[in-house]
């Protein structure tokens, strides 16, 4: 009698030990949900300022960007003062950064102050227009011998994505 009273609280205990780890365990996918939903809420200034605060990972900020709206233009521009070249952004070892905004008016402000005339601003998600920089990554490196990385916001932030790291930040996405 002794033992099956024992056996019953001994159950009892597991049990509440069990539910408590349940419901601890609910409580922290409910959290994780709740954050992954205002990540998306946020703009790339957003996730910028956060980035450089560092109150947000890398890997946080680069999940939370793929589906942000970014801007980029074409590779290859003219210059006011006429020629036509490629406007990366120089780094080091032969990479250029190809600049994606946050902006309109980023984008504008950047290339007034390079000089170029007569370029457009496409807009995609963070995640479109990577996969489209990388798409033309070779066929530039093979009019110029440049590595093609990714800056974003040059003039304001100068986050980098560096060409070794472009295949695994859309392996990121694709997951």
């Amino acid at each position: 009698m002794k033992i099956r009273k024992l056996l019953i609280c001994v159950i009892a205990i597991l049990l509440l030990f069990n539910h408590s780890i349940l419901a601890e365990n609910s409580l922290t996918e409910e959290s994780n949900q709740m954050q992954e939903k205002e990540m998306e809420k946020l703009t790339v200034h957003d996730l910028l300022e956060q980035h450089e605060n560092g109150t947000l990972s890398d890997m946080d900020f680069l999940r939370a960007l793929g589906e942000c709206e970014v801007f980029t233009s074409t590779p290859f521009g003219e210059l006011e003062t006429g020629g036509k070249v490629l406007f990366v952004v120089p780094g080091p070892e032969g990479i250029g950064y190809y600049p994606v905004f946050s902006s309109v008016e980023a984008g504008e402000k950047y290339f007034e102050g390079c000089g170029r005339k007569g370029y457009i601003l496409m807009q995609g998600s963070f995640q479109s227009q990577l996969e489209s920089i990388n798409d033309i990554r070779g066929e530039i490196s093979k009019i110029i011998p440049v590595q093609i990385g990714i800056i974003i916001d040059p003039e304001q932030y100068a986050v980098t994505i560096d060409p070794s790291m472009m295949d695994t930040v859309l392996e990121l996405y694709r997951h």
